[in-house]
């Protein structure tokens, strides 16, 4: 009767484990086409960005970075001995050493100086200090002045 019993107990055991391997109720994940647009929508994104990073970075590293839209910084922009900065009001470009010159102009000959002493100077012709003494250097190296009194 034992021998029986669990005979019957080995079938019972053997259906169940049976049941168990065959009898796998998952839900199978359907791809539709919802999902295959958005997910390539999100990869060609993805793509797009890391695309103009690249050419980004390109740029950067060859020497220069062309725009073709409008920059906006929200800090200083500090370049070698150059500082451009706002204040929301005022623009500012000045050398970041305190004894340099700042030049502006279009090119090596037509300038203006600006000394570090305060001094504002035409290629050298020209020029007015903050004490508003001007002077006039002719071709001759002759040097007029002009002192408030």
């Amino acid at each position: 009767m034992l021998d029986l019993q669990l005979n019957i107990l080995y079938v019972i055991v053997c259906l169940y484990i049976l049941y168990k391997i065959y009898n796998k109720s998952t839900e199978n994940f359907a791809v539709t086409d919802d999902v295959k647009s958005t997910i390539n929508e999100v990869y060609k994104t993805d793509i797009n960005a890391i695309r103009n990073l690249s050419i980004i970075a390109s740029q950067l590293q060859a020497g220069g970075l062309i725009s073709a839209s409008n920059l906006t910084v929200n800090s200083n922009i500090v370049s070698n001995n150059l500082l451009l900065q706002g204040d929301g009001t005022h623009a500012y470009i000045r050398p970041q050493n305190k004894n340099s010159n700042l030049y502006l102009g279009a090119s090596d000959t037509n300038y203006v100086t600006v000394a570090s002493n305060g001094d504002v100077a035409s290629n050298g012709d020209v020029g007015i200090n903050k004490n508003l003494n001007i002077w006039l250097t002719t071709n001759a190296n002759t040097t007029y002045s002009i002192t408030p009194t």
